[in-house]
């Protein structure tokens, strides 16, 4: 593919925003970064980019009216990169319904209104790549006190899933949600969450989740920016694959991708763990629970 690419990438403020920026215009493309703190952008103004200011937790009107702004400034979007996002931190006995209400309006709703706004100038363009950041959380991992995070990605992925499914008659929508492991951002920064004394659901009644908040204070200082996978690289993969260049070239590009070292490895055993169950209960839970002759009617 050799054609100029337009990206819109969300959440640029930090993390893999700006290394998704950078990736896209060091190809030669260009690249709209956003933000919902417009002031961060400018290291990647600097860089080249195009700006705009978004909220992705704003209502859908505000956000048909960002993708409006958006697609004026080049006349099209090829790419959009939905990428904003955070991890709420709380175990689902004790994590209050406002908490779990704010994670899905940013982790999931943001980006479902995103698509239903950009799909009309994807259809008017009969062209449109749409790349999810989402994490290993949502499919493969258990990360006990990062509920609401977890069931956020997770219901994510099953929408773009839908989604695929449903454009998939139009012939050039396309869809890629990458789950990365632990890399190298600041999304483990001590800043960014609150372990200790969280809101509780039901503060009249006692919980024992202390054992949970200390592990996270402990373990954020030994984790924070000594994370394995390198965002940079990442971000160039994603932008081969996008392009069908480099290190993706020729391949047949996967719904769902597991990045770093980390999160193929859980992808495996998580494959392998769904093939061991499915061999070892086929005989109690496949045929056996069926109406005899497969496909008869009720009766």
């Amino acid at each position: 593919m050799t054609k100029q690419l337009v990206w819109l990438v969300t959440g640029c403020s930090s993390g893999f925003g700006v290394d998704f920026i950078k990736a896209v215009l060091e190809r030669g493309d260009k690249a709209i970064a956003t933000a919902r703190n417009f002031d961060s952008l400018k290291p990647l103004i600097e860089a080249g980019a195009a700006s705009l200011q978004l909220d992705v937790s704003a209502s859908a009107t505000e956000i048909r009216g960002k993708i409006d702004e958006a697609v004026a400034i080049y006349g099209r979007i090829d790419v959009l990169v939905e990428n904003a996002g955070y991890a709420q931190y709380g175990p689902v006995e004790e994590i209050p319904e406002a908490l779990v209400l704010k994670q899905f309006q940013t982790n999931v709703l943001g980006n479902i209104h995103l698509i239903q706004a950009i799909m009309p100038h994807w259809r008017s363009q009969q062209s449109g790549f749409l790349v999810v950041n989402s994490s290993e959380d949502s499919a493969w991992h258990t990360f006990p006190g990062f509920s609401a995070y977890s069931a956020s990605k997770a219901a994510l992925d099953r929408f773009i899933v839908l989604f695929k499914a449903e454009t998939a008659n139009l012939g050039y929508i396309k869809t890629l949600t990458i789950h990365p492991g632990p890399f190298r951002t600041d999304v483990a920064n001590a800043s960014k969450h609150q372990f200790k004394n969280p809101d509780r659901a039901r503060p009249d009644k006692p919980t024992n989740y202390q054992w949970l908040n200390d592990f996270f204070v402990g373990l954020i200082p030994d984790f924070d920016r000594k994370q394995i996978g390198d965002p940079t690289k990442l971000a160039k993969v994603v932008v081969d694959m996008v392009r069908d260049e480099g290190s993706a070239k020729g391949k047949t590009l996967p719904s769902n991708m597991p990045f770093g070292v980390e999160a193929v490895k859980l992808a495996r055993e998580h494959a392998q763990n769904l093939l061991r169950v499915c061999d070892e209960w086929e005989g109690v839970v496949g045929e056996a629970v069926d109406f005899k002759g497969g496909q008869e009617s009720k009766k």
